[in-house]
């Protein structure tokens, strides 16, 4: 579901494969924000859209969660 919050991960905010983009926020410092909350524009607003936040920029921001998931058992 996009649109409702966006998703605080545990990835790393790093370049993707094969990009040779350079930016100082990529690094384990920042971690991967992906879709987007109900104040995104509609680019935004999608499960591929990335951002980044993380200890630098840690602070409450009521437009990005978080869900805890688990691999189950034998699967």
């Amino acid at each position: 579901m996009c649109g409702n919050i966006a998703e605080w991960t545990s990835s790393d905010y790093l370049p993707y494969p094969g990009h040779s983009l350079k930016r100082n926020t990529f690094g384990k410092m920042h971690k991967v924000i992906r879709g987007g909350s109900f104040s995104s524009t509609k680019e935004e607003a999608t499960t591929y859209f990335r951002s980044f936040g993380g200890i630098p920029n840690l602070k409450t921001d009521r437009r990005a969660g978080f869900r805890l998931v688990w691999d189950l058992p034998g699967k």
